[in-house]
């Protein structure tokens, strides 16, 4: 049987920049350890809109939020 692996979620404190940031995180992909509903409110889109957005899109919005 497959285990489900947990699925990491953090605070937007824990995640903004300057860190120090949650050990053995992604650090260039920190906003997908965001909460869905976190996500949601702080890019006012859900994640899979999120990703389908141009990286430098993505990189201009994760900028305004100091998660770039």
């Amino acid at each position: 049987p497959k285990v489900p692996i947990p699925i990491l979620e953090y605070t937007y404190d824990q995640l903004i920049h300057p860190g120090p940031y949650p050990e053995g995180i992604e650090i260039t992909k920190r906003e997908k350890y965001l909460s869905n509903e976190n996500f949601s409110k702080i890019f006012n889109m859900n994640k899979d809109e999120f990703y389908q957005l141009k990286k430098w899109k993505q990189q201009e919005l994760k900028k305004k939020v100091l998660l770039f």
